[in-house]
């Protein structure tokens, strides 16, 4: 995990293959060695995007963007559960928009959007809401419109919960998300683990419950 992440937390904008890969990596020793190394690589990578949103200054360039990428290949891969990444959007990602937190919604869009609408579409349907809401009052509070970016990932979100959204991830990565998942299915003498359904709560509450 720790050369996963020098690897992803760079400045520059990491390939998508390349975060596909490591997902891939990440899911194959979880279905290997179980929910323990599932857990603790769900929790590490949740508390280091939680350090750059809580201090966007810690990151350089686009360590978070990797990272939410990661993430979001992870859940493609089923190491972890819609409602941990739905936490992360709803409780991180929405409130109080800043570039980075936009950046970062919209690459999580277009790495599991399709998986976000399916699993949980009355989820994406309260994120445009409460997206809306904070647009508005961020726009009250400082007497400009919002951004194009800003707009712009407020129609992509729209897109995506009306079905409208083509095109989402590139042909590349959507191949390739395919032949990996028929490779980790064939991982053979092991047992299946089902994705991991941890909250964002359950994560920033482990030294109090464990």
């Amino acid at each position: 995990i720790k050369v996963i992440l020098q690897s992803v937390l760079v400045p520059g904008p990491q390939l998508d293959s390349l975060l596909v890969l490591y997902a891939s990596v990440i899911s194959a020793i979880y279905t290997l060695q179980g929910t323990e190394f599932g857990a603790y690589t769900i929790q590490t990578f949740v508390e280091k995007l939680n350090e750059y949103l809580k201090d966007e200054n810690l990151a350089k360039g686009r360590e978070p963007i990797n990272l939410i990428g990661l993430l979001g290949h992870c859940y493609n891969l089923k190491v972890v559960g819609c409602t941990l990444i739905y936490d992360i959007v709803s409780k991180k990602l929405v409130n109080d928009p800043t570039e980075l937190k936009t950046d970062a919604l919209l690459k999580l869009i277009r790495t599991s959007g399709p998986n976000m609408r399916s699993d949980d579409p009355s989820s994406l349907k309260q994120i445009i809401s409460d997206l809306n809401k904070s647009i508005s009052e961020e726009e009250k509070k400082t007497g400009k419109k919002a951004n194009a970016r800003t707009r712009f990932l407020v129609d992509t979100i729209t897109n995506l919960k009306n079905n409208k959204l083509k095109n989402i991830e590139s042909e590349n990565t959507t191949q390739m998300l395919t032949r990996i998942r028929k490779l980790l299915a064939r991982i053979k003498g092991t047992k299946s683990f089902d994705a991991i359904k941890v909250t964002l709560d359950d994560i920033e509450n482990i030294e109090e419950r464990g």
